[in-house]
């Protein structure tokens, strides 16, 4: 049973026995992992079990084991110290968001650095962002499809003007059907589709028309990935918004 070194992202933490927790990591070396980490529930390890929440960012050494079982962590300290995530609650519930979609949308146990390096980069860009975020659960949701290999297609136009998630693309009025979205929230999309990260704070979306794009990215997700589940943070997320 050899050891390994990776940095990886704590996607769940959940109590297990009286003094240990049982993770999801998403490794950069092995890809996901179910690991448990031993004693640090004691009273005088409260400090180092504060580190195996979501979404630190940490410096592992594991023992590698069988796939299907748990892996036991050696060594854990913070590779990244967040500024703000830990205690703005914007923030942080943008990135339990983030993790949770994540978490919901990769199930293979292989390394996948591009993978690992969108949700790295998403969770300091959130971190370490100055400008409004209420955008930005939008943009991550269409970026990351991308990353997924399932991107809506960008050929909105006054001909194509509502969006279909079923297609993924942009089709007549005459085609509308229940998959599709409203022509103006069609047009929002189109335009957080052309932005980057830097300047989606400069689009006006009201709070209604945002709440009804999540969950029609949410719908666009389900049709596109098996096994998609309901966002249980979803509705903290929209309360913080609000």
């Amino acid at each position: 049973m050899g050891l390994i070194k990776s940095e990886g992202i704590v996607l769940s933490s959940k109590k297990y026995s009286e003094t240990s927790l049982i993770l999801h990591v998403y490794t950069l070396s092995d890809g996901m992992r179910s690991m448990i980490v031993s004693g640090v529930r004691k009273s005088r390890s409260k400090n180092q079990a504060a580190i195996y929440q979501i979404p630190y960012i940490l410096q592992l050494v594991f023992y590698a084991n069988n796939r299907d079982k748990l892996e036991r962590i050696k060594e854990a300290s913070l590779s990244i110290h967040y500024q703000h995530i830990n205690r703005d609650v914007v923030k942080s519930s943008i990135a339990t968001l983030m993790i949770e979609i994540f978490r919901n949308s990769i199930y293979e146990k292989e390394s996948n650095p591009s993978y690992y390096g969108f949700l790295k980069s998403s969770l300091l860009h959130v971190d370490q962002c100055t400008e409004s975020l209420a955008n930005y659960p939008l943009k991550f949701l269409l970026s990351f499809s991308q990353v997924l290999g399932f991107r809506p297609m960008d050929n909105w136009n006054e001909s194509c003007p509502i969006f279909d998630t079923y297609e993924g693309s942009f089709v007549s009025l005459d085609q509308s059907n229940s998959y599709c979205l409203t022509p103006e929230a069609s047009a929002s999309l189109f335009k957080l589709l052309k932005e980057d990260y830097e300047s989606i704070h400069q689009i006006i979306i009201n709070r209604l028309e945002r709440a009804y794009l999540i969950d029609k990215l949410i719908q666009y997700y389900k049709l596109h990935l098996e096994n998609f589940k309901e966002l249980k943070s979803l509705s903290i997320l929209r309360q913080v918004l609000s």
